[in-house]
């Protein structure tokens, strides 16, 4: 097996595979009734031409995404694109007003956007490079990266950051390639590997530093209120209730479904093949609807975000589209 770290993927690879759904949103969303419900797709032209957009997130009821075109962080508004970060941006961590940016080919600093002041800090931490990942807990005023890498042993350092300070504390050696913060004191640790089902997820009690290994998949995605975890293998979605690490229940997917939350209790799954369709599943009583067609679509490379019952897709061919549900 080959671990795939972070830092070391081009542009290319990190914006046009979407590895990992760390998709965070407000849970302003009713539950979804399949039955009752109408898709409107629409084919978005954003006015200056930066149509090529991925990892999509919402921050305050406004659309956020990386293009692909520069590299560069941007908001979208009424289908124009403002610019948030100027530089070349590998992968970005969103809790809050904070937006926590790891810029591409700087391993060694971190830049912190408050986005309720439009501020912007510049986090120097050479000491700590190569860094690999890194999230941002609003609740804890906490910075979480992992750092130190080291290519030989393949094991880094987890650090914790007070925002406002520039003193890390040093936590413990991990194999993890990604870290993402959920309910106060734990984190999901993430050991990404090339081989199908080969990905490992646990939690880190930041209180015992006792790391408990959930399951083996390809990628996890947290509900909104970071309660539930849902852990994706090529024909399984297992869902764990991350309160008392406990399994709610599993369902059957095809490989290549493509995956998000919508709220804290639902699951929307779409399927490109033979037709695209999608369906929902209830993760408290794991019941899945009937499928539902999606017309006039192309091949959906990525679904990124659910903002007030539109979501957000991305096709193969770089086409950002609004479905409405």
């Amino acid at each position: 097996m080959i671990k795939k770290i972070k830092y070391l993927l081009i542009v290319a690879a990190v914006l046009s595979t979407g590895i990992l759904l760390y998709i965070l949103f407000n849970d302003n969303s009713a539950d979804i009734d399949i039955d009752n419900s109408s898709v409107v797709v629409n084919k978005l032209d954003i006015i200056d031409g930066n149509k090529s957009l991925t990892h999509l997130n919402n921050i305050a009821g406004q659309l956020i995404g990386i293009n692909t075109n520069n590299g560069k962080l941007v908001r979208i508004t009424n289908n124009e694109t403002s610019i948030l970060f100027e530089k070349v941006v590998e992968k970005y961590s969103q809790d809050g007003r904070y937006i926590l940016v790891k810029e591409h080919n700087n391993a060694s600093s971190l830049t912190l956007i408050d986005t309720s002041t439009n501020l912007t800090s510049i986090i120097q931490l050479t000491k700590y490079s190569p860094i690999v990942s890194a999230t941002i807990s609003e609740q804890e005023g906490k910075i979480y990266f992992i750092g130190n890498y080291n290519p030989n042993t393949e094991k880094s350092i987890l650090y914790s950051l007070p925002i406002n300070s520039n003193s890390p504390i040093s936590l413990l050696e991990t194999t993890a390639s990604d870290v993402d913060c959920i309910v106060k004191n734990r984190l999901v640790l993430f050991e990404d590997y090339d081989s199908p089902n080969a990905s490992k997820v646990s939690i880190l009690d930041l209180l015992t530093l006792e790391n408990t290994v959930l399951s083996l998949g390809n990628t996890y995605s947290l509900t909104p209120d970071k309660a539930k975890i849902a852990i994706q293998s090529s024909s399984n979605l297992t869902i764990y209730d991350l309160n008392d690490m406990a399994i709610m229940g599993n369902s059957q997917i095809r490989p290549g479904n493509k995956t998000i939350w919508i709220n804290n209790s639902q699951i929307f799954i779409l399927t490109n093949l033979p037709n695209t369709t999608y369906a929902i599943l209830d993760v408290s009583n794991m019941s899945l609807s009937e499928q539902k067609p999606i017309e006039n679509i192309g091949y959906i490379r990525e679904i990124s975000a659910y903002i007030n019952g539109i979501m957000y897709m991305v096709d193969y061919n770089d086409n950002l589209y609004s479905v409405e549900l």
